[in-house]
């Protein structure tokens, strides 16, 4: 009877041999995307409380492949609106849908003098999300 400490070299050096024909397969090109960028240009004080919440929405597209890689179509899709303390996303009214930077906004009524804060975020063609972008709004007079 053979002793397996004399087959074990064997059975290694094949195994290395089996792996070592094997084809490896190309890894797939990544696609990097980090959304639109959102800028706010409404002030953070609202004259009588009731007024339009505004701002830009710039999408640079991502990049597939990493360094070097090709880039893709730039395009915000839609800007996303919430108030604190809902779950509900709201969408705001786009002036060039699908363009690369756009203007959004939407209407909102403030109450009181601790006001609401509202974030807002973008999502572009490519499906990549945008940081959320948070600001308390008050009424002002």
């Amino acid at each position: 009877m053979t002793s397996i400490s004399k087959l074990l070299p064997v059975l290694i050096l094949a195994g290395i041999s089996a792996a070592s024909a094997q084809t490896i397969p190309t890894p797939t090109p990544t696609v990097t995307d980090a959304g639109p960028v959102i800028t706010l240009t409404t002030p953070a004080s609202i004259p009588g409380g009731k007024g339009i919440i505004s701002g830009t929405a710039k999408d640079a597209g991502g990049s597939t492949g990493g360094t070097g890689g090709t880039t893709t179509t730039a395009g915000v899709k839609e800007v996303l609106y919430q108030f604190e303390g809902e779950t509900k996303w709201r969408k705001a009214k786009l002036a060039l849908p699908n363009k690369a930077e756009t203007t959004f906004f939407f209407d909102v009524k403030i109450n009181g003098s601790v006001g609401r804060r509202i974030f807002i975020r973008g999502v572009d063609i490519q499906h990549g999300e945008g940081d959320i972008v948070g600001r308390r709004f008050r009424k002002g007079s």
